[in-house]
């Protein structure tokens, strides 16, 4: 989930995703303020954040097996996702088995250091998928 958007409305998005793909959905909540004009208090979540997503990260490969699960990011959240897939490769000298897929909507990240992890990132999942929208609001606002 991304930084501008309430949690009703990501709950919402969850339960359609699990109802059309008929899968179960699980989703990370991180506090994020829910709103475009908190954007740089957001950025700042964030980063305090990651050390609590990339615990639910290890802990969630204990009980779903990676090439069976779908990673979704999306805008601000895809930098978890980022940053789990570059941990998670930095871990092992022997690559754990990827994920079955990670999705990145709307991503969030600085170019230069998302493109330096591109590698990594791709390397954990069998298909990577990114999109984005040049008319992102949130993308423009984080440049």
């Amino acid at each position: 989930m991304g930084a501008a958007q309430g949690e009703d409305a990501a709950l919402q998005k969850a339960r359609n995703l699990a109802i059309q793909c008929s899968l179960p959905v699980i989703m990370f909540r991180w506090p994020a303020k829910g709103n475009l004009s908190d954007y740089g208090a957001n950025e700042n979540v964030c980063t305090r954040s990651m050390s609590r997503v990339l615990q639910f990260f290890d802990h969630l490969e204990t009980v779903l097996p990676a090439n069976q699960t779908i990673l979704v990011g999306h805008s601000m959240g895809t930098r978890f996702l980022i940053e789990t897939l570059d941990r998670r490769y930095a871990k092992s000298t022997a690559f754990n088995e990827p994920y079955h897929m990670c999705i990145l909507a709307g991503a969030d990240a600085e170019a230069e250091p998302f493109c330096q992890k591109l590698t990594k990132i791709t390397q954990g999942s069998k298909v990577t998928v990114i999109f984005f929208h040049k008319s992102d609001a949130a993308l423009f606002c984080s440049s």
